[in-house]
């Protein structure tokens, strides 16, 4: 493959194989080259300057120098057992949220009051949202738009949540994401019900979609169960350890320092009253935008 269409396969212009989420990383003249910057007096922020082709793009991680665990007691967050999270001295429950941007390479972690009533993709602007450390991310190698389908090379984008933890994965510690949940179901079936049920149409390929796989996936993802294996629009989508600075997984989200958020997520729902109803809420949420 030549250098043109190796640039168009990087752009989502093209399709390449991959299975899980490892995938072939890019030639070396259109690697994602990290330029480091003398960061002098500045304690609480980090910039690396990311290049791919004429394509450049500047990042911007704060508190990237500080432990997670000092930035906890700074703002004088306690977490219980990894299970909840809590100002010191009082009882009520914050939300722990793991905010990805793709376009920005970016993983914040967050703790926000009251998320669990209103979960929306607006956390940084939400009153009541606290930054306590930045991350950069790799992404899948075909990174631009939401994931559709096993094999795309894409990452999803929308509210989920930590499944469960995985301490022993193909990349060591991981966080498994709920994708596909009810949304992605929802968007799957719509587009298929406007094309006559013709998977090809929908970007699906031969995935044997069903109503009856969707379906399933909306009640795995109302009772907060792990998205069973064979819906055909892809799975095993995890936030992972990676000691690499490109994009080069089918869909996960790698980064090196997995331990920090690791230690402090966990997965699955716990019961909640929400406008004097209980629903489940996410004991970790994780928000993707593009």
């Amino acid at each position: 493959m030549n250098g043109f269409l190796r640039r168009m396969a990087l752009m989502g212009m093209m399709s390449m194989p991959s299975m899980n989420c490892t995938a072939t990383p890019p030639s070396t003249d259109l690697e994602l080259k990290v330029q480091s910057v003398d960061y002098g007096a500045l304690e609480e922020q980090s910039t690396n300057t990311l290049e791919l082709g004429d394509v450049e793009i500047v990042e911007t991680y704060q508190f990237s120098h500080v432990p997670l665990a000092t930035r906890l007691a700074q703002e004088n967050i306690r977490v219980k057992k990894g299970k909840s999270v809590s100002f010191h001295h009082e009882k009520k429950r914050l939300d722990w949220v793991l905010y990805i941007e793709k376009d920005q390479r970016r993983l914040s972690a967050y703790v926000v009051d009251g998320f669990v009533s209103r979960p929306s993709r607006n956390v940084p602007e939400r009153p009541g949202a606290i930054l306590l450390k930045q991350y950069p991310i790799q992404l899948g190698w075909n990174p631009i738009g939401a994931k559709r389908v096993e094999g795309d090379g894409k990452s999803p984008e929308g509210i989920y949540r930590v499944s469960f933890q995985h301490p022993k994965s193909k990349f060591g510690l991981a966080l498994y994401v709920s994708y596909p949940n009810t949304d992605d179901a929802n968007r799957a079936e719509y587009c298929l019900r406007q094309n006559g049920w013709k998977e090809e149409l929908c970007g699906l390929g031969n995935r044997d979609v069903t109503k009856e796989s969707l379906a399933r996936l909306r009640r795995n993802d109302q009772r907060c169960q792990v998205p069973f294996k064979d819906s055909g629009l892809g799975n095993y989508i995890e936030i992972h350890g990676s000691n690499r600075d490109y994009d080069w997984t089918a869909g996960c989200i790698a980064m090196r320092e997995i331990s920090e958020i690791f230690s402090l997520s966990s997965g699955g729902c716990s019961s909640a009253r929400v406008d004097g109803k209980r629903v489940l809420r996410s004991n970790t949420y994780v928000i993707i935008v593009p």
